[in-house]
């Protein structure tokens, strides 16, 4: 069995993982789809907090974005 989470933006994303607000039974992921191009902070963002939380550092991380930006591929 496998249940897919769709968020909209990285905000909506910390809630999720932090198991937050709407999401305080939500479960913890066994895999991350990060597109780095979403709303309000770049995925990037979802990355950096990802390595600061001890918790979290364990989650897979897949990227996806379509971008040739050499900057934004090196900082993901």
């Amino acid at each position: 069995d496998m249940r897919v989470h769709l968020l909209g933006d990285v905000v909506s994303a910390f809630r999720f993982l932090a198991k937050r607000d709407r999401f305080c039974e939500a479960p913890t992921p066994d895999l991350i789809l990060l597109d780095l191009r979403l709303p309000y902070f770049t995925g990037t963002a979802l990355l950096h907090e990802r390595r600061r939380r001890p918790a979290w550092r364990t989650i897979p991380v897949v990227v996806l974005g379509a971008t040739d930006e050499d900057e934004l591929i090196c900082r993901a």
